[in-house]
C-alpha cells in the first residue's frame, strides 16, 4: 500500500524491517525471505537503486532454486524479475537468458496457451 500511494520511503523501511524479522525467525534461506527480498528488490528498481535490486534479487532466485528447484514457477518469477533489472541498465546481454529461461520453465509447467508463457514472450520481445 504504502508503494502505490507514492510513500516508496515508508515502504522500504517496511520492507527491510519485514525481512530482517522473518531472517531472525525463519532463517536466511527461507522462501519468505525469498519474498521479501523480492518486494524489496522492486522497490530498489523503482529508485533507480539497480545493484541493490540485483544484488536481491539474485539472493531470491538463489533460495527459490535451493527450495523448490531449478524448474519451479517461484524459480521463473525470479529470474523474470532480475531480468527486469537488467533491461533497466539496457545491459540485455544479460536479460535475455533469463527471459529465456523463464520462458521454457513456464511453458514446461503451463504450457504454450497458458498467461505466463505469453507474458514471458511478451517480455522477451521488448527485450
Amino acid at each position: 500500500m504504502l508503494r502505490y500511494t507514492g510513500r516508496v520511503a515508508e515502504a522500504e523501511a517496511a520492507s527491510r524491517r519485514a525481512l530482517a524479522i522473518d531472517e531472525q525467525a525463519l532463517g536466511a534461506e527461507h522462501p519468505r525471505v525469498a519474498t521479501d527480498l523480492v518486494t524489496l528488490a522492486g522497490l530498489m528498481l523503482i529508485t533507480k537503486r539497480n545493484s541493490e535490486a540485483e544484488a536481491m534479487d539474485k539472493r531470491a532466485l538463489a533460495i527459490r532454486e535451493k527450495t523448490f528447484g531449478p524448474t519451479s514457477g517461484a524459480v521463473a518469477i525470479s529470474l523474470n524479475n532480475l531480468s527486469n533489472v537488467y533491461q533497466d541498465t539496457r545491459d540485455f546481454a544479460k536479460a535475455e537468458p533469463l527471459l529465456r529461461r523463464a520462458l521454457a520453465i513456464n511453458e514446461q509447467l503451463s504450457g504454450e496457451d497458458a498467461s505466463k508463457t505469453g507474458r514471458n514472450l511478451q517480455n522477451l520481445g521488448v527485450c
